[in-house]
């Protein structure tokens, strides 16, 4: 199917030969399905912790002065290291899901950290604009909570699920 005739099979013989080779060799590697519901939560928390510093930009004002710079900063920080230890754990186990185990082991401390801190951050932030935009603080405070929840239950069972725990 290549463009350039060179780089294609010379003929269906040489093909045949290839695949036959394929077969012979042992079953090819199939990803494990157990992972699926474990790599959709990596990128649905990622992607929610990414919109947290966007969300946090946006009140930092109503937040005041030095403390609404602080808490967006605060949040960029600890969103940046959540999703990319999320992100880099999610890609491991497609590219290679035998480091999976131990690569988790070392890095979910950090991504614990991370999110345990950006949801208290969150529930701070919710508690400083609470009586002056109070839609706004209970969606600070539900995502700080949700964020809890999902590291306390939501996290430990897909991990086991997927059968990587250390």
């Amino acid at each position: 199917m290549r463009a350039t005739p060179a780089e294609r099979y010379p003929t269906g013989e040489v093909l045949v030969a290839d695949l036959r080779a394929l077969e012979t060799s042992g079953p090819i590697p199939v990803p494990d399905d157990r992972l699926w519901w474990w790599q959709l939560h990596q990128t649905v928390v990622a992607i929610l912790n990414a919109s947290v510093p966007a969300a946090m930009w946006g009140v930092r004002h109503w937040i005041g002065r030095p403390y609404g710079s602080a808490f967006f900063l605060a949040t960029l920080m600890l969103a940046t290291i959540s999703v990319t230890l999320r992100l880099n754990l999610s890609f491991t186990s497609r590219i290679h899901p035998e480091m999976l185990i131990p690569h988790r082991a070392r890095l979910f401390p950090a991504v614990a950290v991370a999110d345990t801190l950006l949801a208290i951050t969150l529930l701070g932030a919710a508690a400083r604009i609470a009586g002056d935009h109070d839609e706004i603080a209970a969606l600070f405070l539900s995502l700080g909570v949700v964020t809890l929840a999902s590291l306390a239950l939501i996290e430990p069972a897909t991990t086991r699920a997927a059968g990587i725990n250390p």
